[in-house]
């Protein structure tokens, strides 16, 4: 085998490592409990940006495979009385979430 043909089979291998590294390292990043924080947080920044109101989410579980979100005991409280009902309650209710830009961190829900 040349010397030239050696350093490209180097490098391919070079190359398909650190392409395992980096799929490794985003189903790890995907599937932790980091990732499910910070969509939590920011469906409910969202709602609240989009309503003007206050957002409290129940239980809540990401599918990363999928990329959606499951919320249980989702409130929203506008400007009602302390004491009056909610403007919204719903039981559960599934957010799809659709990457535009990795780059730029662009998410739409």
């Amino acid at each position: 085998m040349s010397r030239r043909a050696r350093r490209i089979w180097i490098a391919a291998g070079i190359v398909a490592g650190l392409a395992a590294v980096l799929a490794v390292s985003a189903i790890l990043v995907l599937r932790s409990d980091w990732l499910r924080g910070k969509v939590r947080d920011r469906i409910v920044a969202e709602v609240e940006k989009a309503t003007g109101g206050r957002a409290e989410i129940g239980a809540f579980r990401f599918d990363w495979k999928q990329l959606r979100a499951e919320v249980d005991g989702f409130v929203l409280h506008g400007s009602e009385p302390a004491g009056g009902p909610p403007l919204l309650r719903a039981d559960a209710i599934v957010v799809g979430i659709k990457v535009i830009s990795v780059v730029e961190r662009s998410v739409d829900l």
